[in-house]
């Protein structure tokens, strides 16, 4: 919009929140920027549906956020998006767990690589994102992957079991339907000092999203879901 474009926002639907292709293909864009795995859903389409997006959208660019992809699947698929055209983009505040310290890469083409950087914002990355990055990396052990599904499962468990609807995830959080008093649960639990993230700025009012964590804290997060429930009784 700052440089004279058009900006319009193609949204997934629910319940399951597919990647919506054929309307991303219909709206004739430019670019097309897509997040998969996709924040706030954890829907993951993968390879297969991005390389269709790809074909379909030839004459435009397509960039894909993946910030999220070291925890929906161990093969990390660039070189036949890449190949294409595809601009991909990846965090490692996601899969290292440092917010605060931003760094981030691109993976392109070398024509793309260079046409970013002559247009880039004169930013620099400090010496703490740059050591973290080197000590860190874009990859997650498999074992951390599938203790990281096991306690995914487990809170999706506790929240169906309270009356929640949570939306199946490959990622490190889950977004749950809490109805019209999903503001209120979330005031609650900020009270009870319990952090979750209401959707409405994502046009999901009534939806939660909610970081995996482990079993201890799950159970206290729960614990407070139910005394909220017991005290709007």
């Amino acid at each position: 919009a700052e440089v004279g474009g058009e900006v319009l926002e193609v949204r997934a639907d629910a319940p399951d929140f597919a990647l919506p292709v054929d309307r991303l293909v219909d709206a004739g864009a430019a670019v097309v920027l897509v997040c998969d795995p996709c924040n706030p859903t954890g829907h993951f389409a993968g390879a297969g549906a991005l390389a269709s997006l790809a074909a379909r959208t030839a004459g435009a660019t397509l960039v894909v956020d993946q910030s999220f992809l070291p925890f929906a699947t161990r093969s990390v698929e660039a070189v036949s998006l890449v190949a294409s055209g595809a601009i991909l983009l990846r965090s490692l505040t996601k899969v290292l767990a440092i917010p605060g310290v931003r760094a981030g890469y691109a993976v392109s083409t070398p024509a793309r690589i260079e046409a970013m950087r002559a247009a880039r914002d004169p930013w620099t990355a400090g010496s703490h994102a740059i050591a973290a990055a080197r000590a860190g990396g874009f990859a997650l052990a498999d074992r951390d992957r599938q203790r990281i599904e096991e306690w995914r499962d487990r809170l999706a468990d506790g929240l169906g079991a309270r009356g929640l609807r949570p939306l199946p995830s490959a990622v490190n959080f889950v977004l749950a339907h809490a109805g019209p008093d999903a503001a209120t649960i979330a005031r609650g639990l900020a009270a009870a000092r319990i952090a979750v993230r209401t959707c409405g700025s994502f046009g999901l009012p009534e939806h939660l999203r909610l970081a995996v964590r482990p079993p201890a804290e799950q159970d206290r997060f729960l614990a407070a879901l139910d005394a909220l429930r017991a005290a709007a009784r």
